[in-house]
């Protein structure tokens, strides 16, 4: 955990590129020197016009450049949609870069299959274009997928895509590409971020064809530094901390 640094960001874009959804861009030049590609921030949320404070939230970090972090983040509460409030300029406290990077539980390879739900493409399309391997991306409906020209740019053929109502790419679940796929593809490990119902059924797969699964967790945080344990998640014995021992988890190492 050691290296975050705590920053005073400029905020340079805020816009929605698809319903309830931001992308946010700021100079945060000393986390985006740092960053590896897994981990997060924590932000200190505007507080709104009542003036009532928010913890820090924390937010994956979908890309970065030498001076800038890029963050996708959902309007889901008061906290979310003060932030999309902000403006080019505005200034905005970051803790980071949080969590452990990916390539520290596993080195991502040509022979590295990533999986993406939802939200949940910002926290590993940085790994699947590096890697070299294939990402498959599923969403509900095709106004639910997001930034498709940052990751398929980068991905080219690797990706396949899934919405579960057909209107784009594959009809059906992303986790129902996965029996095909492992059954004729000797990808060795499978990466895996997305909701808790996708993520028990890419274990289930991977066990089944004997793959090393590992699942990067979205979890609630306050500190995001190990202190506060409520981002707490259960393992076989005892519990982990997701802000800090995670968010990238062996699949045996946690209780879905």
């Amino acid at each position: 955990m050691a290296g975050y640094v705590e920053e005073e960001a400029r905020v340079l874009v805020n816009i929605e590129i698809n319903p309830g959804i931001y992308h946010l861009k700021i100079e945060a030049k000393e986390i985006a020197k740092k960053w590896q590609p897994g981990q997060f921030v924590n932000l200190l949320l505007p507080a709104g016009m009542d003036g009532i404070p928010f913890l820090r939230r924390p937010f994956s970090i979908f890309m970065a450049s030498k001076t800038e972090i890029g963050i996708v983040y959902r309007v889901v509460g008061r906290g979310t949609d003060n932030l999309t409030q902000l403006v080019k300029g505005d200034s905005l406290n970051c803790l980071g870069p949080l969590g452990v990077p990916i390539k520290r539980k596993i080195e991502p390879s040509a022979t590295t299959l990533f999986v993406a739900g939802g939200m949940g493409i910002a926290s590993i399309a940085a790994s699947a274009i590096y890697s070299g391997g294939m990402l498959l991306y599923g969403a509900r409906t095709e106004s639910e997928l997001i930034l498709l020209p940052e990751v398929t740019g980068g991905l080219a053929e690797r990706m396949l895509i899934s919405t579960e109502d057909g209107s784009f790419g594959t009809k059906g679940l992303v986790t129902d590409l996965l029996p095909a796929i492992l059954a004729v593809e000797d990808y060795t490990g499978i990466v895996a971020c997305g909701p808790r119902g996708m993520l028990k059924r890419v274990k289930e797969i991977g066990e089944r064809y004997n793959r090393s699964v590992y699942l990067v967790i979205e979890e609630r945080m306050a500190c995001g530094i190990g202190t506060c344990l409520a981002c707490a998640i259960k393992a076989p014995e005892g519990y982990l901390r997701v802000c800090k021992d995670g968010p990238i988890f062996l699949a045996q190492e946690i209780v879905l």
